[in-house]
């Protein structure tokens, strides 16, 4: 009944003018905002009841408003990236053939030109960086990188030392010039 809450409530909050370490009002308060369905105002009043029992309680449903909340949303993420993976491997076979139809005119297939090429050199930056200085040897190349990708490709082409590899900041918009 809501007007025992408000009662138990008042009595709680009163508890808290004479002690305000009183654990048995945090307790009682945290209950009272777990039933309200206030989850989080309740975790608040478990941790400083020291509860771990109901803290847990707590914590449960409010992880479950929260995914309630936001399940469309969350849903919707989880199919465009489905969606985007499936779609990223199509082209990547569909290309990846073409590239194998025309590599007879031209002797090899050039992965430089392939759509997971940047994608490889992200996980793979140093095997992407050989092949591109392999492939592109004596070419112009432009890399748009942003500041961590620069310290790695950095260390690629320069011996770089450790202390100067941790204080190493690229300067925003800067061209660099490396010789492949």
């Amino acid at each position: 009944d809501k007007g025992d809450l408000d009662s138990a409530e008042k009595h709680f909050k009163a508890t808290f003018a004479l002690n305000t370490n009183c654990e048995a009002a945090y307790l009682g308060i945290g209950k009272i905002q777990l039933r309200r369905g206030n989850y989080t105002e309740a975790l608040s009043s478990f941790r400083l009841a020291n509860s771990s029992i109901y803290y847990s309680k707590a914590l449960k449903k409010c992880r479950n408003q929260q995914i309630n909340e936001h399940f469309t949303a969350i849903a919707l993420g989880i199919a465009l990236l489905i969606l985007t993976g499936v779609s990223a491997h199509l082209l990547q076979k569909k290309y990846l053939a073409k590239s194998a139809q025309s590599a007879d005119a031209y002797g090899k297939i050039r992965t430089v030109d392939s759509i997971t090429f940047a994608s490889f050199c992200i996980f793979h930056p140093f095997k992407g960086f050989d092949e591109l200085k392999r492939e592109k040897s004596g070419d112009s190349v432009l890399l748009v990188c942003q500041g961590a990708i620069m310290r790695i490709i950095e260390t690629y082409f320069r011996d770089m030392p450790m202390e100067e590899y941790i204080h190493y900041s690229p300067k925003n918009c800067k061209p660099v010039r490396y010789q492949l």
